[in-house]
């Protein structure tokens, strides 16, 4: 009866901690996207150049990605990334994405981080990793900073 009741919870230990395990993490490791810069073109348009850091030994391809950007503490868009990005080992890849605005609500928020120059930042990001051929594993990334926010 001991052993059968050991048997029994070192199963359910083992499921338990099996279940706690979140695959995404596991494969994306260390990864984190971060916010480099905001400009706002003379035209109105708003680029934000963001980029992939990876300290893992292993390099990743970011197939698509969604950016969702708070600049001090208010949604104020999103960059959609919709070609791929090879960030090497223990390397950074960076890129430069039109901001879709979140609302008229975005605006001011913009013109008040550009009249000092900088911005609290949050990035939340949904990106897919090609794993093999076919496979894809959707990961969510959260990053907060310190942004430049300048006018072309």
């Amino acid at each position: 009866m001991k052993k059968l009741s050991l048997l029994l919870l070192a199963g359910l230990l083992i499921g338990g901690f099996s279940a706690c395990s979140n695959t995404s993490e596991i494969i994306a490791g260390e990864l984190k996207v971060a916010l480099s810069k905001i400009e706002r073109a003379g035209d109105g348009t708003i680029q934000v150049t963001w980029a992939v850091e990876n300290p893992n030994v292993v390099s990743y391809l970011v197939s698509k990605g969604t950016h969702k950007v708070t600049l001090n503490g208010t949604l104020v868009g999103t960059i959609v990334q919709d070609t791929p990005l090879g960030v090497p080992a223990n390397n950074k890849q960076e890129r430069t994405g039109l901001l879709v605005l979140a609302g008229p609500a975005a605006a001011p928020v913009i013109d008040q981080a550009l009249a000092q120059g900088s911005a609290a930042y949050r990035v939340d990001s949904t990106i897919l990793l090609l794993i093999l051929d076919d496979k894809f594993e959707k990961v969510h990334l959260t990053r907060s900073g310190s942004v430049a926010v300048v006018a072309k």
